[in-house]
């Protein structure tokens, strides 16, 4: 089941990339044969497995666990109350960057040149992997209902992550990874990962599951058949397409796996099919640019702040979970198994903690966590599953019960009333009318800001939220400053000469023609002989 759910979500959006690519654009005619297509795979690459019989104290967890992750998803985007007018989402993780997503999944489905510019950055190439933001796309030019999809394809992949982790190491790998997280503070660094990296970062709904599923094939005894080979290398090298900083990571640890276990020759086939799929994206990451900036560098402890110890820091944001550490060290020497394992995770761990590879350094944690699932799994095999249940739990409690906190306070009837405002309806009924004359390959000059209601719509910006910007290895340079004075000046020559085609305002000082002014409301300006035209 899962093999065949992830090459279904793989195929779907390389059809359907590959399609409009040679189009130019998304279709609903191509979204259906994306679809179409992904099903298919799914069929094809279906691998029933015997599964062991889960206790029924289990089940009943894990369904618990699911129906609560489940609401993060139900209340990705939703309006709080009819009486206010706005469109809200519940976990304060997400106000960045789902504005972003939501706007990149209705530029593709509105009709976004493929392959796209980076529709929040004039002149550059989409670099971000944005494999998971088309496969929405898919559903959204389906006249599918953005909450509707989101929800679906939220917990869907919410369900697909859990099985593929309760796959590798049983109930505990779901609480590794779902119930993670430090000490209750406003300034943690190892927040909830489902919290703060599983729903905000669209690339990891399918990065976790494909990720942990190739994992734990290549860690099994038996050789893979033809088929088998295929279907991991397709899943392995389409991590590139969805999330690059996983298939870095992944790579690593599949290759450190397979020279150590001396099975490499059993996966050549695998890796050969990975590189083929992976080689474009990562080519197209890696492409240089005048804005491009390389995010690599090395940092001291990832976050760590100098006024403070940095043992402090360690066990304020990992507490007992760092005791792994030493005690997978010492029983993998004992019982003289998985010990080169054990020493490259622990030093892959320490570069990954230092060795930036992000511009944010928070983002960091996109790469730390797959270090953090592995040695967890180490800690599962040589010792965790041996104990007894009862000591099982007392275990799991002592260093998961930050996390079950974190979890417990993303309920709605919790945190509803923290929930935050992303969009304004007002101001989206102004701006619809307006927009509908635009086509999304043509450039809107907006103040740079995350939540601009503009994203709403799926339109191109000259700039739009510059921590994005910098997300994307981008540096804004000039432009930042150039924006800031034209949007003062109202001059419509230098707004031509910055390649805006449109000039969006909702400052009625600032815009130059006074028939049309009408205060507090949205402001659409052609700009005269545009870049663009």
């Amino acid at each position: 089941m899962i093999q065949g759910s992830l090459l279904f979500i793989l195929s779907s959006s390389f059809v359907s990339i590959f399609l409009s690519v040679l189009n130019g654009f998304l279709t609903p005619e191509i979204a259906a044969v994306g679809l179409l297509v992904g099903l298919i795979a799914m069929w094809f690459f279906f691998d029933k497995e015997i599964q062991p019989r889960i206790p029924t104290t289990t089940k009943f967890l894990w369904w618990t666990l699911f129906a609560v992750c489940s609401f993060q998803f139900l209340y990705l985007v939703y309006e709080l109350t009819p009486a206010k007018k706005a469109i809200y989402t519940l976990n304060p993780n997400n106000v960045g960057d789902l504005p972003f997503h939501i706007n990149m999944i209705k530029a593709f489905a509105s009709g976004f040149p493929i392959w796209p510019e980076n529709p929040i950055f004039i002149g550059e190439t989409l670099k971000y992997p944005f494999g998971m933001n088309l496969f929405n796309a898919q559903f959204e030019i389906l006249k599918i209902p953005l909450q509707t999809h989101l929800f679906l394809v939220g917990i869907g992949c919410l369900a697909l992550s859990m099985f593929a982790l309760n796959r590798w190491m049983g109930f505990w790998g779901i609480l590794v990874f779902f119930c993670s997280g430090g000490f209750l503070s406003h300034d943690l660094a190892w927040k909830n990962l489902f919290l703060s990296v599983f729903v905000t970062q669209r690339g990891i709904l399918y990065a976790l599951p494909a990720g942990v599923f190739l994992l734990s094939e290549v860690l099994k005894s038996t050789k893979p058949t033809r088929k088998k080979n295929l279907a991991l290398g397709l899943i392995w090298g389409s991590l590139g397409f969805f999330h690059l900083h996983s298939l870095v990571l992944v790579s690593l640890l599949i290759a450190a796996i397979l020279i150590i276990q001396k099975k490499w020759r059993d996966y050549v086939t695998t890796a050969a099919v990975a590189t083929g799929i992976a080689l474009p994206f990562v080519l197209i990451a890696l492409i240089p640019s005048q804005s491009w900036q390389s995010p690599m560098r090395w940092q001291w402890g990832w976050t760590w702040a100098t006024d403070s110890s940095f043992a402090g820091y360690l066990l304020k944001n990992f507490g007992a979970w760092l005791l792994f550490i030493p005690l997978i060290v010492w029983r993998s020497f004992k019982l003289k198994a998985k010990r080169a394992l054990s020493v490259f995770a622990i030093i892959l761990l320490v570069i990954s903690f230092n060795l930036i590879l992000a511009p944010w350094a928070w983002d960091q944690i996109k790469i730390i966590f797959w270090c953090y699932l592995f040695i967890s799994w180490l800690a599962y095999v040589l010792f965790i599953r041996t104990l007894d249940l009862r000591l099982k739990a007392v275990v799991a409690l002592i260093v998961f019960y930050p996390g079950l906190v974190h979890i417990y306070k993303s309920l709605p009837a919790i945190s509803k009333d923290q929930a935050v405002k992303i969009f304004d309806k007002t101001e989206i009924a102004q701006l619809e009318p307006l927009l509908q004359s635009v086509n999304p390959a043509q450039r809107i000059l907006i103040t740079p800001k995350y939540d601009h209601p503009v994203f709403y719509f799926g339109r191109s910006v000259v700039m739009g939220y510059p921590g994005h910007i910098w997300s994307h290895g981008y540096s804004p340079g000039s432009l930042e400053q150039k924006i800031e004075q034209v949007n003062i000046s109202g001059n419509l020559q230098e707004m031509r000469l910055i390649g805006a085609d449109w000039w969006l305002t909702q400052n009625p000082d600032s815009f130059v023609n006074p028939s049309k002014r009408q205060d507090g409301a949205w402001n659409l300006v052609k700009v005269p002989n545009s870049q663009s035209q």
